[in-house]
């Protein structure tokens, strides 16, 4: 994958997301660069997962950004270096009533009734200990060692040290479907099909697609005793 296969993806990715009705700003097609500050700020273990999210949203840290403002980053340094994260929001979830209460907060906002910090702050307020998974997918040959950091990894949650191998190198249609798909269900069996380029598709079909697309991990970077152990295929 190259830097232009990229980010057709990404607007691949926005395309569905605007189809399942779940879509609020597409950011930047672009492959993502953090900027020092969100990297200072993930990268301190002291961190809380809220702190991270919020720094990241502030600063319009992603490349598409949800109805529920959850958002995704697809950054890319190369054909052997890929970084795709989701991070969901962490207060509440994507319903009926909050998204009432998150169109009655971003009008404040429009309007100067409230400054980006009282709407942060508010947003903090609301707390929800049942939201998904913070879930990120690194490929990064460079960085492999055998059985103990996997050239293709989940990283599943706010910890820094759980890496679950995978045995293809997912692409962002792949990563973001997935989440889609299992995160946003009730909007997925809603909808069932999109369209791509006027033709019609069948989402679970486009997923099944989605997975045969992404390629194997290099041999050189799995090793045998890596595909004996469990991993993700």
């Amino acid at each position: 994958m190259n830097r232009q296969d990229l980010i057709a993806e990404i607007r691949y990715v926005w395309d569905v997301i605007s189809q399942m009705k779940i879509d609020l700003s597409f950011s930047n097609p672009i492959p993502l660069v953090a900027s020092e500050k969100f990297k200072e700020v993930s990268r301190d273990r002291s961190s809380s997962y809220e702190r991270i999210y919020l720094v990241g949203l502030k600063n319009s840290e992603y490349n598409i950004l949800l109805a529920d403002h959850s958002y995704f980053q697809f950054g890319f340094a190369g054909q052997n270096s890929l970084r795709f994260a989701y991070y969901p929001n962490p207060f509440f979830s994507l319903s009926e009533a909050n998204s009432e209460m998150l169109k009655e907060l971003e009008y404040y906002l429009e309007e100067g009734i409230v400054s980006y910090e009282d709407y942060l702050m508010k947003l903090s307020e609301l707390r929800n200990g049942n939201h998904a998974p913070y879930l990120r997918f690194d490929y990064s040959a460079a960085e492999y060692k055998k059985l103990s950091h996997p050239a293709a990894h989940l990283h599943l949650g706010n910890h820094f040290e759980n890496r679950w191998p995978t045995r293809k190198i997912l692409t962002p249609k792949a990563f973001a479907l997935i989440i889609l798909k299992h995160f946003y269900s009730n909007y997925w069996e809603d909808i069932k099909t999109v369209s791509i380029l006027g033709v019609p598709h069948e989402l679970n079909a486009l997923l099944a697609r989605c997975k045969m697309d992404c390629s194997i991990v290099p041999i050189e970077f799995f090793d045998a005793d890596e595909e004996n152990q469990f991993h993700l295929a």
